[in-house]
């Protein structure tokens, strides 16, 4: 979602604001067609792989994702365009103050950066996840229920209970 196109002696790309380091000489463009157009597209395929159920989350006013679609100006639906990945994984509601969806999951990776040794990014391609060790409930991790996982949610899919 943080693309933008650089430009140095000429040579353009489009690359990550939040990863690509800044050189010298660089031209750094952050709004044309062709961004919004890829913004929107990186979007829709993020929704596609989201379980939308926004009503029903408590922090549905907070969610990262009704931000992002105010601003490239698109709703929060499944896209026409993508075929919509079903998942049907199991929430974990194992912990007595923190519960995880995997299902509303955009694989931010947040969480995996907020709960280091607990968390990490599992499998490949369209079964990445984000998962504990060996998939070990969360009530058997030794998680100290600091909630961080839960804050950094921009989707819900950690939530307090």
């Amino acid at each position: 979602m943080c693309l933008v196109e650089t430009s140095i002696s000429g040579k353009s790309n489009i690359v990550t604001a939040c990863s690509e380091p800044v050189k010298e000489g660089m031209v750094v463009i952050t709004k044309s067609d062709k961004l919004s157009r890829l913004r929107t597209t990186s979007f829709e395929l993020m929704l596609s792989d989201h379980e939308i159920d926004c009503p029903n989350y408590p922090g549905f006013k907070k969610c990262q994702l009704l931000k992002i679609a105010a601003y490239l100006k698109v709703k929060v639906k499944y896209p026409d365009r993508f075929k919509r990945v079903e998942k049907n994984l199991l929430v974990d509601l194992s912990h007595l103050r923190v519960g995880y969806n995997p299902n509303k999951c955009i694989k931010c990776g947040k969480c995996v950066f907020a709960c280091r040794g607990l968390l990490s990014f599992v499998n490949y391609g369209l079964d990445t996840g984000i998962s504990t060790f060996n998939h070990t409930p969360l009530s058997e991790l030794g998680c100290d229920a600091c909630l961080e996982c839960s804050k950094v949610c921009p989707v819900g899919a950690f939530f307090e209970r």
